[in-house]
């Protein structure tokens, strides 16, 4: 497993922490509502976004704000649970209609992130080797708008970054998904991954799964232990993990 020695002999210790029984992840908009959360997990390597933000100009803006790489998502962390290996991407969101947006801010991470450990011999990047999700936080959806929404519904354009708009039923689908079932999978093609040529496949993703979890305040916790077995148990059904 990578170490942040192995990260700190190359990148600004700020960007990297070490953590023990818990780290946090801070929104800095002075508009959020959804300021801070606690993510409680026995040790790991957490990565804020300070890492993606300090380099976000060099990357291409996309066409249409497709393959935008400047998107950014707000952390990333590696862990371990039950002797197996995770990496999970992290994204705070004030309201639940701000969903859509971190859809394509973890997508075009997803890249920049795995791109900065593969200079490492000590990370592979091998799917075998690691489990890969994505967890969005927010406060609680309006049951009443959201429980009314219809196949045909379209989630507000405001809050969507990353997908056509002839990709907008597939955005109301995962933004319904959260909604009624607190997880969907992201699809790599939706975002423009299968329109990029001679990218390493480990820097990439066909499929992402990404986990909703509400909290209504402006801070509160998440056990990550206890996503990740739920995750487990649902992937016997649904192929999650």
């Amino acid at each position: 497993m990578i170490s942040c020695d192995d990260l700190y002999q190359i990148y600004d210790r700020a960007c990297f922490e070490q953590y023990n029984n818990s780290f946090c992840v801070k929104e800095k908009t002075k508009t959020a509502s959804l300021k801070n959360v606690e993510f409680i997990s026995p040790t790991g390597i957490f990565c804020c976004d300070k890492l993606l933000k300090d380099s976000k100009d060099i990357y291409n803006g996309g066409q249409d704000d497709i393959l935008n790489f400047r998107h950014n998502c707000d952390g990333f962390v590696i862990t371990e649970h039950n002797q197996q290996l995770y990496l999970i991407w992290i994204e705070l969101k004030s309201s639940f209609n701000e969903t859509t947006k971190s859809f394509g801010q973890i997508a075009y991470s997803y890249l920049k992130i795995k791109h900065h450990l593969m200079s490492f011999s000590s990370f592979t990047g091998n799917t075998e080797e690691y489990n890969e999700f994505a967890i969005v936080v927010s406060n609680s959806p309006n049951a009443q708008k959201f429980h009314q929404m219809s196949n045909e519904d379209v989630a507000d354009r405001r809050f969507t970054i990353g997908v056509s708009h002839d990709k907008q039923a597939t955005v109301n689908k995962y933004q319904r998904e959260l909604r009624d079932d607190g997880r969907t999978v992201l699809r790599g093609a939706d975002f423009g991954y299968d329109k990029l040529r001679n990218i390493q496949k480990t820097l990439v993703f066909e499929h992402l799964p990404l986990v909703h979890v509400v909290i209504d305040g402006n801070q509160g916790s998440v056990n990550l232990g206890e996503i990740i077995d739920h995750l487990q148990s649902s992937s016997k059904k649904r192929d999650m993990l």
